[in-house]
């Protein structure tokens, strides 16, 4: 994941890097910030679990898990990591670089955190203390709302990237250099020779 974004970060043409330097509205703003904080928690969540998925290191009780299909946090924590932690992470770097469905990932993200918090609540029950399924189900509404905003939409379709947007500039570019030369050259010599 680390490699494809860095892979990614050095491809950024002029135009990305343009928009990454544009102004939106402030549901942008507040959306890239919920993205980044639940990316970020969610992938220390996560790798904690998966460093000791006993949950002791975060003060996780095995016995939440009694009446799950858990034995222990390792899944949930590889589940926590991936797509709670890393992927609003590389969801957070589309809206950066204004990438024009990068709303559509966010509602995604926001649905799919909204539906883990629901289950753990159907799993473990409701825990008032740590207050977290509260903290977390409400960022997951938040970012759903936000990702369905007009005017998010509308600045990422105005500004925003689309990979194959390039690829068929340079092809179409390169098309009509040739016909250029060719035009520029005039007709090919054997072709004439062949006519006659």
């Amino acid at each position: 994941m680390i490699i494809l974004f860095v892979k990614t970060v050095k491809k950024l043409n002029a135009k990305q890097m343009k928009n990454i330097k544009q102004s939106g509205p402030f549901t942008f703003y507040l959306l890239s910030a919920a993205l980044l904080f639940q990316g970020l928690s969610g992938a220390a969540g996560g790798l904690l679990l998966i460093i000791d998925p006993t949950g002791n290191l975060i003060n996780m009780p095995l016995q939440w898990l009694s009446g799950s299909p858990f034995a222990n946090y390792l899944i949930p924590g590889l589940f926590l990591f991936s797509m709670l932690g890393l992927f609003p992470l590389i969801v957070f770097f589309g809206l950066l670089i204004r990438h024009k469905h990068s709303w559509l990932a966010a509602l995604f993200t926001g649905g799919t955190l909204t539906l883990w918090i629901l289950i753990e609540i159907i799993i473990i029950g409701f825990q008032i203390q740590p207050p977290l399924q509260i903290i977390y189900g409400s960022l997951g509404i938040l970012i759903i709302a936000l990702s369905l905003r007009p005017s998010l939409r509308a600045f990422l379709n105005r500004i925003g990237t689309n990979p194959d947007q390039g690829r068929n500039a340079r092809s179409l570019i390169h098309r009509s250099r040739a016909i250029t030369v060719q035009a520029e050259e005039g007709p090919d010599p054997d072709a004439r020779s062949q006519d006659q």
